[in-house]
């Protein structure tokens, strides 16, 4: 997993040098970013949760619809007295945006998330991790011709399987967990 995350950083990376290169007025060119936001955590057993998680994030504009998207995100601490967990993970998504006007646009974004997940269930520490797709729409505003505020709402869907969870699994274990993630930020572009 690790190689093929580190794989998908540079990647992006080496796109997004040669975006600065070949950044014009057509709205392409590379960007970092950075979110702060509720998450809610719920999952098919009344498990629920409410936490902040932050977001770092690369990407580069291909052209003003189209776009490649890279972060690292901290879902933090959630669980309570009898079962926990500490999650963050990789993304890297394709997003779709629709100007609506020369300071607002909308935009949809897909992808693959890789995730790590440190839990502890009645005092049984374990740690689990996998790569599940997720989806997201969101806003973004233009304060300047560099900088835009954004506004996301990301729906991720974790699950834990027998294999993951080593020693806690019995025979029909699937827990499906969903991380539904809202959030404001900022974004620079170059």
């Amino acid at each position: 997993m690790k190689i093929l995350v580190n794989a998908s950083v540079i990647a992006t990376l080496m796109l997004s040098a040669s975006w600065v290169a070949a950044a014009g007025s057509n709205g392409s060119g590379p960007y970092l970013g950075a979110t702060y936001g509720y998450l809610k955590v719920k999952d098919n057993d009344d498990f629920e949760d409410d936490n902040d998680a932050y977001q770092l994030i690369l990407g580069g504009d291909l052209n003003q619809f189209f776009g490649v998207e890279g972060s690292y995100i901290d879902f933090g601490k959630y669980g309570g007295n009898l079962a926990e967990a500490d999650t963050d993970g990789f993304t890297l998504a394709v997003k779709g945006t629709l100007p609506i006007t020369d300071f607002f646009s909308l935009h949809a974004k897909g992808g693959q998330l890789w995730w790590d997940s440190d839990y502890e269930v009645l005092g049984y520490d374990g740690s689990a991790d996998g790569e599940e797709l997720f989806w997201g729409v969101g806003a973004a505003f233009s304060v300047t011709e560099s900088v835009d505020i954004t506004f996301d709402y990301t729906r991720y869907n974790v699950e834990f399987t027998e294999d993951e969870v080593g020693l806690l699994a019995n025979d029909s274990l699937r827990a499906d967990t969903d991380l539904d993630h809202a959030s404001a930020g900022v974004r620079f572009k170059f």
